[in-house]
């Protein structure tokens, strides 16, 4: 479909911010990184990292079912459907009849393994798309010992800018020594977010690529 090709042109731009350093600062929870690399997502932790509001109910739903509380106090707490709220807020149906079915104590485990499946799987078709845009443009498959932050390394650069990097990359011309002692001390005082503009400012570029050698010169 038209949005699947937009996901993987999204990737091919990703591949191409790696291969040639002009990274980008894609902002993407860990997850993301991972299914890129190996195509699934490990564990319903990832998910629990970017919703608190689910990870607080499945929280809840585990403790209760191991604690000695009845029927009646459950539902009294509770109050739940076989229903789950997507990443969009939208109330999805985990069974035919979910949005009449209660949730008790005695299915209480189903419900949570139905949950999490779809919280793990409501994002794999767009991942998937983004996956094929990223490694045909890549033209290799992902190795064995890459990781997500070695590749969101790679397509996102260096994120923290330290005046130390900074200082290996600039060159001046005719500046007299003093001033150039002046403009770093300026610098030193600056926050990682004012790093970023400066570099934004005098190279267009909003992060640090990966590769930095003492012959890089970007300001």
């Amino acid at each position: 479909t038209a949005i699947q090709k937009q996901y993987e042109t999204a990737g091919a731009m990703m591949a191409i911010a790696a291969r040639s350093e002009l990274v980008q600062p894609y902002n993407f929870p860990p997850l993301v990184w991972e299914y890129l690399v190996t195509g699934d997502i490990s564990s319903i932790d990832m998910i629990f990292d970017i919703d608190n509001v689910y990870k607080n109910t499945i929280t809840s739903l585990q403790e209760a079912i191991k604690s000695d509380m009845s029927e009646e106090e459950f539902d009294s707490r509770f109050k739940l459907k076989f229903v789950v709220n997507d990443s969009y807020g939208n109330e999805v149906p985990l069974t035919q009849r979910g949005k009449t079915e209660s949730v008790t104590l005695s299915n209480c485990g189903l419900y949570i393994s139905l949950a999490n499946k779809f919280r793990l799987d409501e994002m794999k078709q767009n991942l998937a798309s983004i996956r094929k845009g990223l490694w045909t443009n890549f033209n290799f498959d992902p190795t064995p010992t890459l990781d997500g932050p070695t590749l969101e390394f790679a397509c996102c650069g260096q994120k923290e800018i330290l005046v130390d990097v900074l200082k290996r990359i600039t060159e001046f011309r005719s500046i007299r020594e003093e001033r150039q002692a002046i403009f770093w001390r300026v610098v030193e005082e600056f926050t990682p977010a004012e790093r970023s503009l400066l570099l934004k400012f005098s190279t267009a570029r909003v992060n640090l690529p990966p590769q930095i050698t003492d012959s890089t010169t970007l300001l």
